[in-house]
């Protein structure tokens, strides 16, 4: 091989070789930014989980105070019975007072029809 065959052999290899770092170099800045971007994009979904977690833990909490306020079964079936019970108890009152007024009524339309009677013999007398 003479030298200026191993000068151009040198100067082709040395050029693949840079040509080949080139590359190498330009791709691995493309894995770096694809990461870089993945990188980025897996921050703002994991802040956004974060936010979303806070939110169900929030609305969890609220839930929870929500149903301390429900009534059990037991609790329900006491109250409910007293319910019937006081309405019950309304409605029996309320009937004895119809009755009452009824006969208050009755007693006020008698008395009135004696009264009328009375008056009535009594015009009649006169004349």
């Amino acid at each position: 091989m003479s030298d200026g065959e191993v000068v151009q052999l040198k100067e082709y290899f040395e050029t693949r070789l840079t040509a080949t770092r080139e590359l190498f170099e330009a791709k691995l800045q493309a894995v770096q930014n694809n990461l870089d971007a993945f990188i980025f994009s897996n921050e703002q979904r994991l802040e956004k989980m974060n936010e979303i977690r806070g939110a169900m833990e929030d609305q969890s909490l609220y839930l929870q105070r929500q149903t301390e306020k429900f009534l059990t079964k037991e609790e329900y079936v006491v109250r409910h019975s007293q319910l019937e019970k006081d309405s019950r108890e309304l409605r029996e009152s309320r009937a004895r007072e119809e009755g009452k007024n009824s006969r208050a009524v009755l007693i006020s339309v008698a008395s009135l029809t004696i009264a009328l009677m009375a008056f009535i013999g009594h015009v009649f007398h006169l004349m």
